[in-house]
């Protein structure tokens, strides 16, 4: 079988139609017909005993599996199930077993598990199967849940996992089943089995890869310190493999263990493991250490060169500068678990513990709206002093709110002109040096009155484009618009006052989306440097809380660094406040 479908399931009969019809063809001696759609109705309903049954008439017609289930080019997942489901039923369990691990691995979200594991029940067919390609079999089926959305890919793993272990007690001395039982029980996250898993082989019958599999399990599970002393025995249990370098490398790193990771990924570069990973690594290590910007130009070339490992790091060395970071708030963690298919339903109350962001509480509940047709219910704790009001009097004030905290706009939408300008800025890829620069010229024909205008575009964003989350979206157009608001025509420090007071507004991503554009405006005029460090010790000191460390002081710690010409007292206060937000 060259690959298989997921097609099956996708036509206008319900699965009784399509056994009706099969019990039919049957009756004619049309067995080819009557297996096709056998096939569609076990691909829909694979539990379904009526579907069984007529397999299992079928088993006795007198034809072979491989005969009425032809495994062709393209067959869907129904046809490769069926044929399981006949071999096995007549024997041949090493193949229909292979064939329904591949079904599984497609298919993660139906319970053919199920079927799976009502055949190993039977302890003599397991105990006479060969466990070595065994374990290739089960990988399969493991290594395609796991690729499944969150949820699907828990509840098959945990399946997934069960059936390792009742093969376990039949072929206990296969490592390669180990390994693939602590895989399963990991992404089913149930971390703490797997480290028992994974210590229980490794005492039992130590290598290289059980102390690679203990690795993984303690560092799946928190168990930053054990994961490194597992990876460092497999080392030494195995000098020829370098890569396992690596991995004493990211875990260092995650310890926060600079020269233990940077003393790893040299070892690892001088015997030429890691091509991409290992130098980016160092250079990222290496920035954290001295702060020169030589380390993060070289992950930016790696970077532009198209390296992943460059990439991802580099959002850790200058966030805000050349990617936005993700909108963090419990309330979007929300958002995402129903985007993914992991939350099937809205929640009907949501009480969260500390007042959030409104643009996140907005788009949450906007997005449950279209979803769903209804928002959750909401409650939560207003932190004093209240993030609602204005930190300064007189700043913005884009929000109100209605009784149960949800938040509305406060002003009414942009004309559409400054709407369509500011979805063209930020539709652009995002560097913030190049959105400004794009800013410039899209504002160069418009005065302070359009400052108003503006403000509008914060909360009442043109609709987003396709493919791009609407949350994320919101976020991009309040940087622009903030970019954009700088290049407005003002008197003395009217450009870092028009920004100052989203700044002392009320707490939301418009705060941090100001505080983005005054860094890029100190980046271009070395007069406003001062003015623009002094405002942002003035928004680091406002009184803690949920929502003013995530709009607040989170990303004005990374921004201050980004001022330039700062003495090295500066660079240490705010390395150190970095650091401790960080914890």
């Amino acid at each position: 079988m060259a690959r298989m479908s997921e097609g099956d399931h996708q036509h206008d009969r319900t699965p009784e139609q399509d056994l009706a019809i099969a019990a039919e063809a049957m009756e004619r001696d049309d067995l080819g017909h009557a297996a096709f759609h056998v096939a569609r109705a076990i691909a829909a309903e694979p539990l379904a005993e009526s579907g069984l049954a007529l397999l299992a008439r079928l088993a006795g017609c007198g034809k072979t599996p491989a005969e009425l289930f032809p495994l062709q080019r393209d067959a869907s997942y129904g046809v490769a199930a069926a044929r399981a489901w006949l071999e096995h039923r007549l024997g041949e369990h090493d193949h229909a077993m292979n064939l329904l691990c591949q079904v599984i691995g497609v298919r993660p979200d139906l319970p053919f598990v199920r079927w799976l594991a009502s055949w190993i029940s039977d302890e003599q067919l397991v105990a006479g199967l060969d466990p070595t390609r065994l374990a290739g079999t089960l990988s399969h089926a493991i290594e395609g849940a796991r690729e499944a959305a969150p949820a699907i890919a828990r509840v098959a793993c945990g399946e997934l996992a069960d059936v390792t272990a009742t093969i376990r007690r039949q072929h206990a001395d296969v490592p390669h089943l180990a390994g693939l039982h602590g895989r399963a029980l990991r992404r089913a996250g149930r971390t703490a089995e797997a480290v028992t898993v994974a210590e229980d082989e490794d005492a039992r019958a130590p290598s290289y890869m059980t102390a690679v599999y203990l690795g993984a399990s303690r560092r799946d599970h928190g168990d930053l310190d054990g994961a490194r002393d597992a990876y460092r025995h497999a080392r030494q249990r195995d000098r020829s493999d370098a890569a396992i370098l690596l991995d004493i490398g990211d875990v260092s790193l995650d310890l926060r263990d600079y020269p233990a990771a940077i003393a790893a990924y040299q070892e690892a570069i001088a015997q030429g493991e890691g091509e991409h990973w290992a130098p980016a690594s160092l250079a990222y290590c290496r920035w954290l250490v001295d702060g020169d910007d030589a380390h993060r130009q070289v992950l930016e070339q790696r970077a532009d060169s198209g390296e992943a490992r460059a990439r991802e790091l580099l959002h850790s060395v200058r966030p805000y500068e050349r990617w936005l970071p993700e909108p963090v708030e419990a309330v979007m963690a929300i958002v995402r678990q129903i985007a993914s298919g992991s939350l099937t339903s809205a929640p009907v109350d949501l009480a969260i513990s500390s007042f959030e962001a409104p643009s996140a509480i907005f788009e949450m509940a906007a997005f449950c709206e279209r979803r769903f047709g209804v928002a959750p219910a909401l409650s939560m704790n207003i932190p004093s002093p209240d993030p609602r009001r204005p930190r300064v009097a007189g700043a913005a004030a884009l929000w109100r709110f209605q009784p149960d905290h949800r938040p509305v706009p406060a002003i009414s939408p942009p004309a559409d002109e400054i709407a369509e300008r500011m979805r063209r800025l930020a539709s652009r890829p995002y560097r913030r040096a190049d959105w400004f620069d794009a800013a410039g010229e899209l504002v160069r024909d418009l005065d302070a009155r359009a400052v108003p205008e503006l403000a509008a575009a914060m909360v009442h964003p043109p609709p987003a484009p396709d493919g791009t989350p609407p949350w994320d979206w919101r976020r991009d157009v309040q940087v622009a618009a903030a970019l954009a608001l700088a290049w407005l025509p003002g008197d003395g420090d009217a450009v870092i006052d028009r920004l100052r007071w989203y700044v002392d507004g009320q707490v939301d991503w418009t705060c941090t989306a100001a505080l983005v554009a005054l860094t890029e405006v100190a980046s271009r005029s070395s007069a406003r440097v001062d003015a623009v460090a002094a405002l942002f010790e003035h928004a680091y000191a406002a009184p803690l809380s949920p929502v003013v460390y995530m709009c607040l002081l989170k990303p004005v710690a990374h921004l201050a660094l980004q001022l330039p010409d700062r003495s090295p007292e500066f660079v240490t206060r705010w390395r150190t406040r970095r650091a401790e937000l960080a914890d």
